[in-house]
């Protein structure tokens, strides 16, 4: 172990005073029975904004115990034989496992070999760290019987502060969809060397809208990240980016389009500014550590995939990062970058070779999240008059193929092998089957009158969010064309990544306009039904039977997802809204038909579907949404 010289030398290097009590742990690191770096304040206490405090240090009571112990037996019996200065008083032992962070390693917060399995925070039932649900005592004071501990009831654990929860909570619900930031465990060392508090500040805001907070305490919340974010006189460095795109990606799930789209112009500036789309980068800027380099790759790229969606996924236009020219290097899996165990990045231009080589390896599933991305990008860029006989919508169209075509057995389900969902990965899927409905949509049968052109949420009621082209065809028979063939199939993908067991609230919330996407082409699709069949024979009544019902169970799937992010992104919950007033209109249409003297074999069909429907979708009266 290091020396108290030694060890305030060592943190005089990062301008953080050490704890003389080396030997100890705080008193919030103990109660909660984590690793402490003591420090003063230590990094944990920093990065949670606890108050830091230390027991007073009881060095020289092992003297006094081995002075007591060569005492006569008379003496030791006798408590007058010694002075009251001399009483014998608890100490707080260390452990093997607090002395790691002790030495010459806990100068570098990086240098550490603990892995991420080491440090997991063990979880209750209900999946909060056992360190926010336990209460844990410890010795304050010794007991006048026996001189052993005492447990204080007033000592208990302390509640989670706010902050500590929204941290918690960010790293459980948005992490995962958007893991550019270093993982929680490197951090927390970090905080402790470099200002990161315009980056905590937006991750506590965006983590508290997760959880129950009140509406005050979050919009304070805000107004610190937001300001901290725009302060002139922050540094103007990559965290600063990491902080402006946690920000613009909760502003846009709470459907505040235009100040997502201003924080996204100050990130990307800024990003290419210092830098970032540079490969050089990273290593200019990792300090050697390989997870904060494989971090600043991620940003970049995260950064990218984010530009893509808000310009397709919300008509917004632009991309303006697809016209950036950059060589920074793939990232590498989730389970790499959470652990620390970094591989050599891949060139950017594996994409194009990857499928070449003789011995493929996969690659990450954030590498075909900007395969997905890029495809995206390239459609942004086709001009609304060319149609599919351009040359390239055909490009773009093989490009999607072979997006599937070349995707490994692995990564052809968003469910990795240990049965846990891969948000990355999800993405990729998400962002692809999404281009393929905006390619060919315009071209498709399935723009009828009164159905979905008021489903604009996405969009900021600029205009629908799909159209088809002046003078493309209508469904009038039952053979749909090869347009709207994709685009049935690929809403029917987006429904199948709704069924993955897994918490849509901790999916992207762009994944709510992908769910819009859907909706809208299933809900065209529903309204067209009635005039694709050509015959009136009873095999062709009962599939379209099957089919409607088929349809229903999809649009209801859509309905239950929106309903279920609209708990926290407010985008959801005015999509929810337009969807439900939809399916009321196609309904209320399809009854206005019956009642207008159909044959009376369709009367019978339709009869038994009003029937199934009005059992299954409840009219809010003061809404007219269908429930």
């Amino acid at each position: 172990m290091a020396t108290p010289t030694s060890r305030e030398s060592e943190g005089s290097k990062i301008g953080v005073t050490v704890s003389p009590n080396a030997g100890t742990a705080c008193i919030v690191c103990r109660t909660r029975h984590l690793k402490c770096d003591r420090r003063s304040p230590c990094s944990r206490c920093i990065f949670s904004g606890s108050e830091c405090r230390y027991i007073p240090s009881r060095r020289g009571f092992n003297r006094h115990r081995r002075a007591a112990s060569e005492e006569p037996d008379d003496e030791k019996r006798n408590p007058l034989a010694s002075s009251a200065g001399d009483a014998p008083s608890p100490t707080l032992p260390t452990t093997a496992e607090d002395q790691l962070l002790v030495g010459d390693d806990a100068a570098d917060p990086f240098t550490s070999s603990l892995a991420w399995g080491d440090q997991s925070t063990p979880l209750d039932s209900s999946g909060l760290p056992l360190y926010l649900t336990q209460t844990t005592s410890f010795p304050l004071t010794p007991s006048p019987r026996d001189s052993q501990p005492e447990l204080h009831p007033s000592r208990l654990s302390p509640t989670p502060s706010p902050a500590d929860r929204c941290l918690t909570s960010f790293y459980r619900s948005f992490h995962p969809a958007h893991p550019f930031v270093l993982p929680e465990q490197f951090l927390l060392r970090l905080t402790s060397e470099s200002p990161l508090d315009p980056l905590l500040a937006s991750m506590r805001w965006v983590g508290s809208l997760y959880i129950d907070m009140p509406m005050p305490t979050r919009a304070a919340m805000f107004d610190e990240a937001h300001a901290k974010v725009t302060d002139i006189a922050a540094r103007r460095d990559g965290f600063l980016v990491q902080a402006m795109m946690v920000l613009l990606v909760g502003l846009d799930g709470l459907c505040e389009f235009s100040k997502a789209r201003v924080m996204l112009r100050a990130a990307g500036q800024l990003a290419v500014e210092i830098g970032m789309h540079t490969r050089s980068f990273a290593s200019l800027h990792g300090r050697g550590v390989p997870v904060l380099e494989e971090s600043w790759r991620r940003t970049w790229w995260d950064l990218y995939v984010v530009d893509a969606m808000v310009a397709g996924l919300h008509r917004a236009g632009g991309f303006p990062l697809r016209q950036v020219h950059s060589d920074v290097a793939l990232p590498c899996e989730e389970w790499q970058y959470i652990s620390g165990s970094i591989p050599t990045p891949l060139s950017i231009d594996t994409l194009e070779t990857h499928v070449f080589e003789a011995t493929q390896e996969p690659l990450s599933a954030f590498a075909y999240r900007i395969q997905s991305a890029r495809t995206l990008g390239r459609l942004l860029q086709l001009r609304p008059s060319q149609g599919p006989q351009d040359k390239e919508f055909s490009r773009i169209e093989t490009s999607l193929t072979n997006w599937r075509l070349h995707l490994p057995r692995s990564k052809s389900d968003a469910v990795s092998p240990d049965g846990s969902l891969d948000e990355v990965m999800f993405q990729a899927h998400m962002i692809h089957h999404a281009t393929s409905i905006l390619l060919h949509y315009p071209h498709s049968q399935l723009d009828t009158p009164s159905t979905a052109r008021n489903v604009n949420s996405c969009t900021a009621g600029n205009g629908p969010l799909l159209s088809a082209a002046p003078g493309s065809a209508r469904a009038s028979s039952s053979v749909f064309n090869a347009h709207t063939q994709h685009v049935i199939a690929a809403a029917g993908e987006i429904s199948r990544l709704i069924t993955h067991r897994a918490p849509l609230r901790a999916h992207t919330p762009f994944f709510t306009c992908v769910v819009v996407l859907a909706s809208v082409a299933q809900l065209n699709q529903w309204a067209s039904l009635p005039y694709a069949a050509s015959s009136s024979s009873s095999s062709n009544k009962k599939d379209r039977e099957q089919e409607e019902a088929f349809l229903r169970d999809k649009i209801r799937l859509s309905i239950g997802a929106l309903s279920d992010m609209s708990e926290v992104w407010r985008t959801a919950a005015v999509a929810l809204g337009q969807v439900r007033g939809v399916a009321r209109e196609i309904y209320q249409a399809k009854k206005q038909r019956l009642g207008n003297g159909p044959a009376l074999q369709e009367a019978i069909t339709m009869e038994e579907w009003g029937r199934v429907m009005e059992e299954s979708l409840t009219i809010d009266v003061e809404t007219g949404w269908v429930l």
